[in-house]
Parts: structure tokens; C-alpha cells; sequence
């Protein structure tokens, strides 16, 4: 039996080859054209430069990310930034480097494409090991093979997550693929004649790195191992064939000989999983100080600018409950009237209705309500049914642990988390293996008699079709949801509708995507957040709720848009009497502007700002604690981009620049310390005229230098 699978398979491995190639490459396509519209595989993503700058630190046995690297989803350790995510994504950007110049890419689009490439392989090849299992037709083999490679790349999350490199997409792919890579390795031990150590290799670095992609991963992987290993150690003990205990439970797994000593056996099968995990606990030690701690939010940037955000944060995943099982089951899996609509594409991005169905909102991440379809579609709903009914025939005994080992993973997963949406794609190895169970069973039925076999071919179609539906329109409402209005980041990185780009003289466009002609006292003057202004072919701005921000700017006229917004830092003073010191130096000589700190004694000081040519501005005196470290937030004219060049015929003065450009606004620990609207504008300033606890144009205002000290300085021009 066992060589006619293998003979079988030999035979058509190049059209398993050409099938696995087209369906890749056409589920990425598909992705990126239903998503973004754009096939820039080399273009730039939200936070990719985070696996960039962890990579670049590696190299130099650092586990920390540089400033200049640094993006959101920060960790503050020790002065130090950290990401939490895993650092695979970052090894694969190493490998990449060695073949190819990265320039201004962050490879993002590139790894998530290889992933996806992964996926569909590996679990095709798992299918096709468990389909050979049952005689049938070859027509039937590959029918089902042709949908269920379909339903896995167009029917599933695993579109879904390569429509966009986002940092978190990213992960979730590897973790994925290294999860199904396991998968097929494992079938191949269960279905093979003898163990071969090259796929016990296989098994255990592919588990190693679902776990330095993302832990969720490794725990369906990891029950699977240690099971492997009981059975290789009983299959040696001469004892085990006396226990009548052991023998059953070894008769019952049947588990293919031993072609190696034990010893060689274990080895293949533990070396590379230990040296991953080896490698993982030390990532754990420098990132937060424990081997066993794999994220501590008690160092995330949110929580340390709004302590109480930390007990959301801890509520949200940090602690078992169960009781949110069957909300969240709900919640996943059945839809309400919300999630349609008459029009195209017939799915919307609604909130879930709480009048529907009585789910716990202390249970739901508050950030985190959208529609369940998208991310576990009807089609794995039903084919869990489907391989849970006819797990006795479908699995070899060692195949049902595999699946129960996936299912507690995705039940321990569902304990720890909150209802939340972005974390229900740690589900999916389960799903994936009930989809290969499901579509492998029905090939058995093939030879039941004619009418099973319409039913059972008709009955997956539509599975199939439903799925690739319901993923396809979910991503087309988030087309016109996210993408054609997106937030500044996404603009500034032109991951939205390419049809702005060819758009020519001042319209709004709109999130309806309807063009609507500037006049006085129209969306210009009273815009809303994520709007675009296209004020000609080579500039357009987004508003960011404030104001508005360049995000398109070929001819050069604007600074890059992370120099702009207010600024705030971390800041502790040197106090000296008598002294002024600048923080903030903005322009040229005699066209500069200077917000300063000027020292008094008993600790008294006041905070200045100076307009090259006008009256300085100063505050009230406040108490100053040296060994204090504060939070300072300025905001000048100068942080904020003049708009006026295009606001013609528009009137100046109605536009929400001008009331930005005209304050001053200085922030000690969140305490307005000064505030003023000026009748004037602050000078305009190159980036590289913008300087932080230094004066180098002059001035009588403040000396050269702040000899206190500066840190954690960052622009809010994505503040929300």
C-alpha cells in the first residue's frame, strides 16, 4: 500500500508542482489587486522597519531595535526599545540580504509572499499524503485537490493576511506556514514505512520556528513532539511489550519502525527544536528580564504614558477563562443582519449587536469589534464538521492527536484572549488540518455509489464558492473602509487605491470614493480624520483630525512626514540659576524660532518662546524638581505645514491650519504651562533646522546648549 502511495505521488509530483505554483501565484495576485491595488512587492509597510532594525541589532548580538528603526507597538526597557513580536520575520530579511541589496524596501511584501508560497505547498502535500490513503479515482483526487487549494488560499485567512505585510500579518503568516510545514511532516511519519530522520529534522525546525515567529504556534506543535517521543522510547523498551497497557496503546498508534538507533532518532527529532528554543529563552532574557516571559506589558508604551491601560491590557490576554468560549464562539462564527447589505459587496464592517446576542463586553478588547466573517469564514466552519464527524476514518490514530493536540492550543488560545479579532488567526492551524481531514474523507465516499459521489463533489463546490466569497468581499469593504481612506502611515506609504494617484487638480476624495470640487466652505474647511486632499498630480494631503499633512510631495516642497506634529519627550532639568537653555530651536539666523527653559533660584523657572524680531513670551514661575523626570510636549507654527501656496482662492484665515500655525503651546506632565495664539506665523524650517536641546542660529534669548537631559523624543502627527 505504502509504495503504491509513493509510486502514485513520484508520478504526478510536477503537476503537484505546476497546480501548487499557479494557485501561489494567483492568490497572491488576487490579494494584493482585491486589497490595495497594488503588485509593488517591493514597496515599504507599517512598522516593517521594525524586523529591519531587529535584524540589524542581531548582527551585532543585540536584541533591541535602534531609534531610527523603532515604530509603533514600542516596548521601553531600560532606555532601551524592544517588539514583541517574534524575530523569524527578521531572520528571513538576513537571509534575503545575502542574495539581494535591500535600498529603501523593507522586504516585508517579499517575506509574506514566500510564507503564503509555504502554506499552499505544505498543506497541498498534506492532503495529497492522506488523500493517497483511499483508492479512488485520479480525476477525484485532484478535483479535490484543485478546490480544497481554493479554499485554502482564497477562501481562508490566509488571504485575508496577505493582503496587507502589516507588521502583525507578517508573524501570523510564518508562524502559519512553519505551523502546516509541520503538518506535512508529520502525516509523512504517520503514513511512511520507516522513520526518516530528514523529516523528524523537518519536524523539529519547523516547530522551532513557529515558536520564534509566535508562541501560539509552537503550543499545537509542541503536545505532537512530546507524544512522538513516548512512542520512541516505548517502541525500544522491551518492557512496553509485557505491560499490557503499553501494548495497546502501541498497537493502537501503529507507528512506522525505527530506521536509526534511538539515540539518532531523538537527535533529529530534539537538536534543532532545543537550539530554537534555546535561542528564544535568551530573546526573552534581554528583552524583559526572565527566560520564560514572552511579552510584559507593563513596558508598552501605552501603558506607560496611561497607567490604567496596563490593567486593559493584562484583562485583555494575560490570564485563563473559559467562560468566554462560548461568546466568543458566537462571535466568530454567527453572524447577524449587521454583517449584510443590499449593495455590493453585500458584507459590511459592522460593530456586533449586543441585542443579539448577550455577550460579556468586558470580555472584547474595546478596540477590537468588526465583522467575524472575514477571518473564519463558513468554509472552515463547516469542513470542522465535517473531519470532527469522520475523524475514524479520515485519520490515522496518530493524525486525531495531531488534530486534538491543534484543538487544545486553540481552546487554550481562546481562554487567554479576549474577543478580539486579531487574534483569532492563532486558530487556523486547526481549521487547516479539519479542512485536509474533510476534503481527503470525501474521496473515501467516492465509492459508495453514484449519488454520494454528485453530492459529495456539489456539496464542497459551494463550500468553496461561499468561502472564496465571503473572503473576497470582506477585503473588498475594507478596500473601501481602510484603504481608500487610510490613516496617514498607509498614504505616506502608498498602500491605498492606486486611482489617486492619477487624480489631477483640488478634489477631496471621499470614503464613499465620490471626487467633490474644493470651493469656499466645503469638506476643506471642515474635513474629517483620514480624508484626502489631492491638491494637484504631485501633492496630496491627509488629515490626520488637526490638521493637514503631505503625503504625496514628488517635488520636494514639504520636510518627510515624521518631522512634523508637536513634539514630545522625556525631559530632566539642570537647574542653574540665572541660566536659559534652549528646547526647541526651529529656522535660520534671523528668520528662527525658540521655546526655552530660564532658571530662577529655589528651584523657580519659567518657559519662554521667542519669535526672531518680536516680543518673547514667557510663563508663570513654576517649581522645577531636578530629579524629576517629566514629560514635556511643545507644539510651534513651525512643526505644523503651510498649506497656504495651494489654499487659493480659499481665504486663508477659514482654514484649520492657519488657527495650528498660529500656537504656541508648551505641556509639563500633561499641564498646560503656556498657551498662546499668535498673529503670526512661525518661520518655516528645513528638517535639518530643527533642533532639540540646542540653539545653533544665535539669538540673545538662551544659551547654546540644555545641559539636562533629553530621551524618548518622538512627533505626534499620528496621535490620535
Amino acid at each position: 500500500m505504502i509504495t503504491k502511495v509513493y509510486k502514485a505521488l513520484k508520478k504526478n509530483i510536477k503537476q503537484t508542482i505546476i497546480i501548487t505554483f499557479l494557485v501561489s501565484l494567483l492568490s497572491i495576485i488576487f490579494a494584493y489587486i482585491v486589497s490595495h491595488g497594488s503588485m509593488d512587492l517591493l514597496a515599504r509597510e507599517i512598522m516593517g522597519n521594525m524586523y529591519v532594525g531587529t535584524l540589524e541589532n542581531l548582527k551585532i548580538g543585540r536584541f533591541d531595535i535602534p531609534a531610527e528603526y523603532a515604530e509603533g507597538e514600542r516596548f521601553y526597557r531600560d532606555g532601551k526599545i524592544y517588539m514583541y513580536y517574534g524575530v523569524f520575520p527578521a531572520l528571513v530579511r538576513g537571509i534575503i540580504e545575502l542574495f539581494f541589496s535591500r535600498g529603501g524596501t523593507d522586504w516585508s511584501r517579499i517575506s509574506i509572499t514566500l510564507a503564503a508560497i509555504i502554506i499552499v505547498i505544505s498543506c497541498i502535500g498534506a492532503y495529497l499524503m492522506l488523500a493517497s490513503r483511499f483508492s479512488s479515482t485520479l480525476f477525484a483526487k485532484y478535483y479535490y485537490a484543485g478546490l480544497f487549494a481554493l479554499s485554502i488560499t482564497f477562501g481562508s485567512p490566509v488571504i485575508f493576511l496577505l493582503s496587507c505585510a502589516y507588521i502583525y500579518d507578517e508573524a501570523m503568516m510564518w508562524g502559519l506556514a512553519w505551523t502546516c510545514v509541520f503538518t506535512w511532516a508529520f502525516m509523512s511519519i504517520v503514513y511512511s514505512k520507516n522513520i526518516n530522520n530528514k523529516i523528524l529534522f523537518i519536524l523539529s525546525i519547523s516547530s522551532g520556528f513557529a515558536l520564534l515567529t509566535r508562541i501560539t504556534f509552537f503550543l499545537s506543535t509542541m503536545p505532537a513532539i512530546m507524544l512522538l517521543t513516548c512512542v520512541f522510547i516505548l517502541e525500544i523498551l522491551p518492557i512496553s511489550r509485557n505491560l499490557k497497557l503499553a501494548k495497546s496503546f502501541l498497537d493502537w498508534v501503529s507507528m512506522p519502525k525505527l530506521s536509526t538507533p534511538l539515540w539518532k532518532t531523538l537527535l533529529a527529532l530534539w537538536l534543532p527544536l532545543l537550539l530554537c528554543i534555546s535561542f528564544q529563552l535568551k530573546i526573552n532574557y534581554e528583552r524583559w528580564g526572565h527566560p520564560l516571559i514572552f511579552k510584559n506589558f507593563k513596558y508598552y508604551e501605552n501603558a506607560l504614558r496611561d497607567p490604567g491601560s496596563l490593567i486593559l491590557f493584562e484583562r485583555s490576554g494575560g490570564f485563563l477563562n473559559f467562560s468566554r468560549i462560548p461568546e466568543e464562539f458566537l462571535y466568530y462564527f454567527i453572524p447577524t443582519k449587521n454583517h449584510f447589505s443590499k449593495e455590493f459587496p453585500y458584507i459590511k464592517i459592522a460593530p456586533y449587536d449586543n441585542s443579539v446576542f448577550k455577550i460579556n463586553w468586558v470580555h472584547i478588547y474595546p478596540n477590537e469589534t468588526g465583522n467575524p466573517l472575514p477571518i473564519n469564514s463558513f468554509y472552515f466552519f463547516f469542513t470542522a464538521l465535517i473531519s470532527l464527524f469522520t475523524l475514524s476514518i479520515a485519520l490515522h490514530s496518530l493524525g486525531f492527536f495531531l488534530l486534538l493536540s491543534f484543538l487544545m492550543s486553540a481552546i487554550f488560545h481562546l481562554g487567554i484572549y479576549t474577543v478580539s479579532l486579531r487574534y483569532t488567526a492563532d486558530l487556523i492551524p486547526f481549521f487547516i488540518l479539519c479542512s485536509i481531514a474533510s476534503f481527503a474523507t470525501l474521496i473515501k465516499f467516492e465509492n459508495i455509489n453514484k449519488n454520494v459521489r454528485i453530492a459529495s463533489r456539489v456539496l464542497m463546490f459551494v463550500v468553496t464558492v461561499i468561502g472564496i466569497f465571503a473572503s473576497t468581499a470582506t477585503m473588498i469593504q475594507e478596500k473601501i473602509d481602510t484603504w481608500a481612506v487610510p490613516d496617514v502611515s498607509r498614504v505616506q506609504l502608498k498602500l491605498f487605491c492606486t486611482t489617486v494617484d492619477d487624480l489631477l487638480n483640488r478634489y477631496i476624495f471621499n470614503k464613499n470614493n465620490t471626487l467633490q470640487i474644493i470651493e469656499s466652505k466645503n469638506e476643506l474647511l471642515n474635513p474629517k480624520k483620514g480624508q484626502l486632499w489631492v491638491a494637484d498630480d504631485k501633492t496630496i494631503f491627509s488629515f490626520n483630525g488637526s490638521y493637514w499633512l503631505p503625503v504625496k510631495d514628488e517635488d520636494k516642497k514639504y520636510r518627510s512626514l515624521h518631522s512634523y506634529g508637536p513634539i514630545r519627550m522625556k525631559i530632566r532639568f539642570n537647574i542653574v540659576p540665572g541660566t536659559s537653555e534652549p528646547l526647541l530651536t526651529t529656522g535660520k539666523i534671523n528668520a528662527g524660532d525658540f521655546v526655552y527653559v530660564k532658571y530662577f533660584t529655589e528651584g523657580k523657572a519659567v518657559f519662554g518662546y521667542d519669535h526672531w524680531g518680536w516680543t518673547s513670551i514667557i510663563s508663570k514661575p513654576i517649581v522645577i524638581d531636578p530629579k524629576h523626570l517629566y514629560s514635556l510636549e511643545i507644539s510651534t507654527g513651525s512643526l505644523i505645514p503651510d498649506i497656504s501656496p495651494y489654499l487659493n482662492p480659499i481665504p486663508d484665515a477659514l482654514s484649520p491650519q492657519r488657527a495650528y500655525r498660529d500656537q504656541i503651546s508648551i505641556k509639563l506632565d500633561g499641564k498646560s504651562i503656556l498657551e498662546l495664539q499668535k498673529t503670526n506665523y512661525s518661520y518655516d524650517s528645513t528638517e535639518d533646522e530643527i533642533s532639540i536641546g540646542k540653539n545653533q542660529i544665535g539669538g540673545t534669548r538662551c544659551g547654546p546648549i540644555f545641559t539636562g537631559e533629553i530621551r524618548d523624543i518622538e512627533h505626534l502627527a499620528f496621535e490620535d
